[in-house]
């Protein structure tokens, strides 16, 4: 969401912090990513974190943070901030540091996707830079298509992912078995977990097949659910009647389009 850069590893021991960052990627690295989800009225909400270790001004690239979105969809930063090499914070994101703009590619004239960005940046090495987030929607395709790689050319210390849904909530998952898996229920839901420690990239290969194929991931799908129009992922043929009751008319240009060219 791949290229691969050579890590070479240092041994630290200056203060506990750089002792914690032991055998870590010259560069920088993903120390910790964690993903919450929770299903509940309807609604998927989700709560993302990272800390992210930066070791030199080269690898500052990563210090630029650019986070999409929906139109539709409730989106909040809740933390961000630099740490120090004593582990001490010495910034914190201010809310007039995020801007907010269309998510326009190169290939349409519209689209109604948004992206938050910010930077945090230091002027000392090492340090580590935190930030939180957390979105709302209503209409989603997947309760969770999780990727523990954040960059391509950076690996992941630890990832954790929970979803926590509830036991009416029909869903099929597939994830790799590189991951750690658990549940744990209680009166009313149960919370499935993932966790992977020490990922490094994906090697590039000559022919290799692209990253999302080779990859580890946690999908999570309902067998129901509501993106435009109500579908269902139970069959084939429910799948496809969803995409062709969401496509349905957009082959044809709206009346006033139409007088244009008439």
């Amino acid at each position: 969401m791949l290229i691969f850069s050579t890590e070479k590893f240092l041994l630290i021991s200056v203060c506990l912090f750089i002792t914690q960052l032991t055998s870590a990627q010259e560069g920088n690295q993903l120390i910790n990513y964690e993903t919450a989800i929770k299903y509940e009225n309807g609604k998927l909400i989700e709560e993302n974190s990272y800390l992210i270790q930066v070791n030199n001004r080269d690898s500052e690239w990563i210090t630029d943070i650019s986070i999409s979105y929906s139109e539709g969809e409730k989106m909040e930063i809740l933390e961000a901030y630099v740490l120090n090499s004593k582990s001490e914070k010495v910034r914190s994101l201010k809310k007039r540091e995020i801007i907010t703009r269309s998510d326009i590619s190169k290939i349409s004239f519209f689209e109604d996707g948004l992206v938050k960005e910010f930077q945090l940046k230091h002027n000392e090495y090492p340090y580590q830079i935190y930030y939180s987030y957390r979105t709302e929607v209503s209409q989603f395709i997947f309760t969770s298509y999780w990727y523990p790689l954040l960059y391509p050319n950076v690996s992941t210390r630890k990832a954790t992912l929970k979803v926590e849904l509830p036991y009416d909530y029909d869903v099929s998952m597939d994830f790799s078995d590189l991951f750690t898996y658990e549940t744990k229920k209680n009166a009313t839901s149960i919370t499935h977990t993932w966790l992977i420690e020490n990922l490094k990239v994906p090697k590039k290969e000559l022919f290799s097949p692209p990253f999302r194929e080779i990859a580890p991931s946690v999908k999570v799908i309902p067998k129901l659910y509501t993106y435009g129009v109500s579908g269902s992922f139970e069959t084939w043929s429910e799948y496809g009647n969803w995409q062709s009751k969401i496509n349905h008319g957009l082959d044809t240009l709206p009346l006033g389009e139409q007088s244009k060219i008439n």
